[in-house]
């Protein structure tokens, strides 16, 4: 049983609006909250207190919310309760501030109604007050008294959303006696919906974009599809809409019909959505017509997206990194490459770079590198990383419509289960791209240390301005036996007694963890070396190398955009090493991965997936 004196602090989630329909054209309701009103209130699980006293609750709508319902006019609102034990009395109000006058007021008795389709939610009916054109904010809310140990005030799902839930508890009060609302946001979201009549149609058609999820890199003047789940915040369904891309001068726009209409006071849908990017940087993306109809004022999502251009991403074959995250402290990880990942790929394999992040195991590098990986795609919240899991790219997908419906936003994925897995990974081979990369190794004279080359080339021009590319290169080990790995069930535990055989292990980082810069755009080369450890297998070692943004934000700025393997040879240096790419029979490439004519002078050229030296 929750305190209401029990705060807490954390940050984070979004803005709920749903709507309810009348049976005229121009007139209907909108329902403006934190919550849904289809939220199931379960009984005797809200907030309490340890002894009798008078509360308020309220949520605050802010200008940016409130700027839709202008002319709108304020009729009541639902309130939740959540014991069927006793009802209760609440005494609704609407003010500008949360201790000013009120400008709307109500009061009802409210009960938890189990014959009703919504046990828990009820109505209360306030006295009207139109939304004027200077409204800056609204405090919602209501008062209450609250019996000893009687959970009444349900708490409701997300958590921690701002302006969600504000208490005031009796005698909590400043030097002027004026109560002191406390922000208890981590409580959960109050259970208080604004009830909105539209009578002139003000709000007829308002489609909220509450999210977006992007590949990061596109083809420019081309649409590419984006995943964006939308709210209908006004009064009539959404049966199409016009998606109007802008960047500078430049706008194109596409209309979009629906496979079913978004319903006023329906949750939000999901579906993808075209949008035409023109040149690397921020794209501005509105809905600008729903049903044929423009929408006043239509908000404004900008995606951060690197735009290729067509005959560029024609230059250079194109690799993906999948990196799966695992530990033998986790009893799902055994078999989730074999078994799960690689059959759903077929024959592609060869076409792909693996690579296993262990966490926090014998096989973790450095200071645990990988759980500060995930954290980072995470954007540090902990909360959200998995294991298993995987990444394709360190980027997000549109390419799996089923699993990103779902996501929270971060460029990984939970168990990807064939054939979802494969086909995700599959469509990421055809990603454009603008960077090149190879890389190879030799043997020392000492036959201990390995000298590695990487080479490539980041086309000049795409990247945004003043922003560097970065490179990471690891010395990998194909197949790693253990005696240590967890297993699910009882049966192979007994079978296996720990051991597993892992594959694509990172066995050490020569670049920085968050990979080294590269200084300028153009061709570009680096060296590294390092020592053979004694309990690597030397015939099973290669390279992996791959080109990625910086990353320092995280989340979905770490955008991998090549990679490569390359064998550790007895050759002397990167003019001779095996540089492992898969390419067409007709296709001839250079070392720094770009498309080339002939063979016109002398190089290192790979010819149908094969090294050649002229």
């Amino acid at each position: 049983m929750k305190k209401l004196y029990t705060l807490l602090t954390v940050v984070i989630s979004a803005f709920v609006i749903t709507t309810t329909s009348s049976a005229q054209s121009t007139s209907g309701k909108a329902q403006v909250g934190y919550v849904q009103y289809s939220a199931q209130i379960w009984e005797y699980d809200g907030l309490s207190l340890p002894y009798d006293a008078t509360v308020g609750c309220a949520i605050l709508l802010t200008k940016d919310i409130l700027k839709h319902y202008v002319g709108g006019t304020i009729t009541g609102m639902y309130v939740g309760w959540d014991t069927s034990t006793q009802s209760g009395t609440y005494n609704g109000f609407v003010r500008k501030d949360f201790n000013s006058e009120d400008l709307s007021t109500g009061k009802a008795t409210v009960r938890y109604n189990y014959s009703s389709s919504n046990p828990g939610w009820n109505t209360m009916t306030l006295t009207k007050y139109v939304i004027p054109q200077d409204i800056d904010q609204l405090v919602v809310g209501f008062t209450t008294n609250l019996k000893k140990d009687v959970c009444a005030i349900p708490k409701l799902y997300p958590y921690n959303q701002p302006n969600s839930c504000y208490l005031w508890i009796e005698g909590d009060n400043d030097e002027n006696g004026q109560p002191i609302w406390r922000d208890s946001r981590n409580l959960g979201s109050l259970p208080i919906i604004l009830i909105i009549q539209d009578s002139m149609g003000f709000f007829n058609y308002l489609p909220v974009i509450t999210s977006m999820i992007d590949n990061g890199v596109v083809v420019t003047n081309e649409y590419s599809d984006c995943l964006v789940r939308v709210k209908n915040g006004g009064s009539m369904a959404i049966r199409n809409i016009e998606v109007t891309s802008r960047q500078g001068e430049q706008s194109a726009s596409k209309t979009l019909v629906l496979s079913s209409s978004i319903e006023p006071g329906a949750t939000s849908r999901s579906f993808l959505i075209p949008v035409c990017c023109f040149q690397t940087g921020d794209v501005e993306v509105s809905i600008t017509k729903v049903n044929n109809k423009e929408v006043a004022n239509p908000e404004v999502f900008k995606l951060n997206q690197i735009g290729v251009p067509a005959a560029v991403s024609e230059k250079y074959m194109r690799r993906p990194l999948v990196e799966y995250f695992e530990s033998e402290n986790n009893y799902r990880s055994p078999r989730y490459f074999d078994e799960y990942m690689q059959p759903a790929i077929g024959g592609k394999t060869d076409d792909i770079t693996f690579v296993c992040q262990h966490l926090d195991d014998q096989f973790m590098t450095g200071d645990d590198d990988a759980t500060a990986l995930a954290l980072r795609l995470c954007s540090n919240d902990s909360s959200a990383v998995s294991i298993p899991a995987m990444s394709i790219d360190r980027a997000m997908s549109t390419d799996n419509i089923s699993y990103q419906q779902a996501s929270s936003g971060n460029p990984t994925f939970d168990v990807l289960l064939p054939p979802y897995g494969g086909e995700t990974i599959l469509a990421s081979l055809d990603h454009p791209t603008f960077v090149g990369v190879n890389v190879g190794g030799y043997w020392g004279e000492d036959g201990e240390t390995i000298h590695v080359r990487v080479g490539g080339e980041v086309e000049p021009g795409v990247l945004p301005a003043g922003e560097k590319a970065r490179v990471t290169v690891y010395v990998m080990e194909r197949f790693v036996d253990s005696d240590s790995q967890l297993f699910w069930t009882e049966k192979e535990k007994e079978e296996q007694l720990g051991h597993y055989t892992h594959y694509n292990i990172v066995r050490e980082i020569l670049t920085a963890p968050e990979g080294d810069e590269i200084e300028g755009e153009g061709k570009f080369q680096t060296a590294y070396e390092t020592v053979l450890d004694p309990s690597w297998k030397r015939d099973d070692l290669y390279l992996v190398a791959f080109v990625h943004r910086d990353g320092a934000k995280g989340g979905n700025f770490m955008h991998v955009f090549n990679s490569n393997e390359g064998s550790i040879d007895e050759a002397d240096g990167i003019e001779n090493v095996s540089i492992n790419a898969n390419v067409n029979n007709a296709n001839i490439y250079d070392l720094s991965g770009r498309r080339v004519n002939a063979i016109s002078r002398k190089g290192v050229y790979v010819v149908g997936g094969k090294k050649y030296v002229r």
